[in-house]
Protein backbone atom coordinates (compact mmCIF):
# COMPACT_ATOMS: atom_id res chain seq x y z
CA UNK A 1 0.00 0.00 0.00
CA UNK A 2 0.95 3.48 -0.62
CA UNK A 3 0.03 6.94 0.02
CA UNK A 4 1.00 10.32 -1.22
CA UNK A 5 -0.39 13.71 -0.18
CA UNK A 6 1.30 16.16 -2.57
CA UNK A 7 -0.79 18.90 -1.34
CA UNK A 8 -3.20 19.55 2.11
CA UNK A 9 -6.15 18.34 -0.51
CA UNK A 10 -5.34 16.10 -2.84
CA UNK A 11 -4.12 12.10 -2.70
CA UNK A 12 -2.85 9.28 -4.59
CA UNK A 13 -2.68 6.23 -3.38
CA UNK A 14 -2.76 2.23 -4.76
CA UNK A 15 -2.66 -1.04 -3.07
CA UNK A 16 -1.52 -4.21 -4.76
CA UNK A 17 -2.04 -7.70 -3.21
CA UNK A 18 0.15 -10.29 -4.83
CA UNK A 19 -0.35 -14.22 -4.80
CA UNK A 20 3.31 -15.67 -4.09
CA UNK A 21 2.00 -19.51 -3.67
CA UNK A 22 4.06 -21.62 -6.54
CA UNK A 23 1.02 -22.59 -8.47
CA UNK A 24 -0.46 -19.19 -8.97
CA UNK A 25 2.21 -16.40 -9.02
CA UNK A 26 0.24 -13.49 -9.82
CA UNK A 27 -1.93 -10.46 -9.11
CA UNK A 28 -4.72 -11.25 -7.08
CA UNK A 29 -6.11 -7.39 -6.61
CA UNK A 30 -4.53 -4.14 -6.78
CA UNK A 31 -6.14 -0.55 -6.88
CA UNK A 32 -5.51 3.32 -7.40
CA UNK A 33 -7.15 6.09 -6.16
CA UNK A 34 -7.15 9.56 -6.51
CA UNK A 35 -8.32 12.70 -5.45
CA UNK A 36 -8.78 16.40 -5.10
CA UNK A 37 -10.69 18.50 -2.57
CA UNK A 38 -10.31 22.56 -2.25
CA UNK A 39 -11.20 24.73 1.10
CA UNK A 40 -14.85 25.03 -0.07
CA UNK A 41 -15.90 21.50 -0.62
CA UNK A 42 -15.32 20.78 -4.39
CA UNK A 43 -13.85 17.93 -5.17
CA UNK A 44 -13.01 15.10 -8.00
CA UNK A 45 -11.96 11.75 -7.04
CA UNK A 46 -11.20 8.55 -9.47
CA UNK A 47 -10.99 5.08 -8.56
CA UNK A 48 -9.68 2.11 -10.11
CA UNK A 49 -9.76 -1.64 -8.56
CA UNK A 50 -9.30 -5.36 -9.95
CA UNK A 51 -9.22 -8.81 -8.33
CA UNK A 52 -8.83 -11.45 -10.56
CA UNK A 53 -11.75 -13.62 -11.29
CA UNK A 54 -14.30 -11.29 -9.55
CA UNK A 55 -14.54 -7.47 -10.99
CA UNK A 56 -12.61 -4.96 -12.69
CA UNK A 57 -14.21 -1.35 -13.06
CA UNK A 58 -13.45 2.00 -12.87
CA UNK A 59 -15.45 4.87 -10.44
CA UNK A 60 -15.30 8.84 -10.11
CA UNK A 61 -17.27 11.17 -8.43
CA UNK A 62 -17.99 14.81 -8.32
CA UNK A 63 -18.46 17.06 -5.72
CA UNK A 64 -19.74 21.00 -6.27
CA UNK A 65 -20.18 23.57 -3.45
CA UNK A 66 -20.29 26.17 -5.80
CA UNK A 67 -24.03 27.01 -4.89
CA UNK A 68 -23.74 26.93 -1.28
CA UNK A 69 -25.41 26.78 1.14
CA UNK A 70 -27.11 24.10 -2.04
CA UNK A 71 -24.27 20.96 -2.66
CA UNK A 72 -24.44 18.63 -5.85
CA UNK A 73 -22.37 15.78 -5.97
CA UNK A 74 -22.89 13.10 -9.10
CA UNK A 75 -20.82 9.44 -8.71
CA UNK A 76 -20.82 6.89 -11.09
CA UNK A 77 -19.09 2.98 -11.19
CA UNK A 78 -18.48 1.04 -14.57
CA UNK A 79 -17.84 -2.11 -15.00
CA UNK A 80 -14.75 -2.55 -17.73
CA UNK A 81 -15.23 -6.56 -18.21
CA UNK A 82 -18.82 -6.29 -19.04
CA UNK A 83 -19.09 -2.82 -20.58
CA UNK A 84 -21.91 -1.89 -18.22
CA UNK A 85 -22.88 0.93 -15.88
CA UNK A 86 -23.12 -0.49 -12.26
CA UNK A 87 -24.31 2.53 -10.43
CA UNK A 88 -24.82 6.14 -11.10
CA UNK A 89 -25.83 8.62 -8.55
CA UNK A 90 -27.04 11.99 -7.95
CA UNK A 91 -27.00 13.99 -4.95
CA UNK A 92 -28.35 17.59 -3.78
CA UNK A 93 -27.85 18.90 -0.22
CA UNK A 94 -29.40 22.14 1.18
CA UNK A 95 -27.56 22.65 4.80
CA UNK A 96 -28.90 25.17 7.07
CA UNK A 97 -27.09 26.36 10.18
CA UNK A 98 -28.35 23.32 12.49
CA UNK A 99 -30.40 21.15 9.63
CA UNK A 100 -29.96 19.60 6.38
CA UNK A 101 -32.06 17.90 3.63
CA UNK A 102 -30.75 15.43 1.09
CA UNK A 103 -32.19 14.12 -2.30
CA UNK A 104 -30.55 11.53 -4.00
CA UNK A 105 -31.32 9.48 -7.03
CA UNK A 106 -29.45 6.38 -7.37
CA UNK A 107 -29.60 3.86 -10.70
CA UNK A 108 -27.96 0.67 -10.87
CA UNK A 109 -29.19 -2.56 -13.51
CA UNK A 110 -31.99 -3.67 -11.73
CA UNK A 111 -33.12 -0.95 -9.21
CA UNK A 112 -33.84 2.92 -9.55
CA UNK A 113 -33.87 4.96 -6.07
CA UNK A 114 -34.94 8.13 -4.76
CA UNK A 115 -33.72 8.85 -1.31
CA UNK A 116 -34.56 11.64 1.19
CA UNK A 117 -33.05 12.73 4.39
CA UNK A 118 -33.01 14.73 6.95
CA UNK A 119 -30.63 15.88 9.30
CA UNK A 120 -30.57 18.13 12.46
CA UNK A 121 -27.00 18.80 13.56
CA UNK A 122 -25.93 19.15 17.28
CA UNK A 123 -29.73 16.71 18.70
CA UNK A 124 -27.76 14.63 19.89
CA UNK A 125 -26.58 16.52 22.52
CA UNK A 126 -29.70 18.34 23.50
CA UNK A 127 -30.12 17.78 27.46
CA UNK A 128 -33.87 16.37 26.61
CA UNK A 129 -32.16 13.87 23.80
CA UNK A 130 -29.21 12.42 25.88
CA UNK A 131 -31.83 10.35 28.38
CA UNK A 132 -33.68 9.26 25.49
CA UNK A 133 -30.65 8.13 23.57
CA UNK A 134 -29.32 6.90 26.62
CA UNK A 135 -32.18 4.18 26.94
CA UNK A 136 -32.53 2.96 23.19
CA UNK A 137 -28.80 1.96 23.80
CA UNK A 138 -29.56 -0.05 27.14
CA UNK A 139 -32.66 -1.61 25.07
CA UNK A 140 -30.87 -2.90 22.15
Amino acid sequence: ELLLRPTGGSFLRGDIAYDANDNVRDVESWSAWGGYRDRRGNGLLINYSYRRNDFDYLSGGVDLALLEPLYLSYEQRYDLETDLKLEEIVTMEYRGRCWSVLVSYSDRPAEQKVNLEFSLSGIADSRLIRPVTSALNNFF
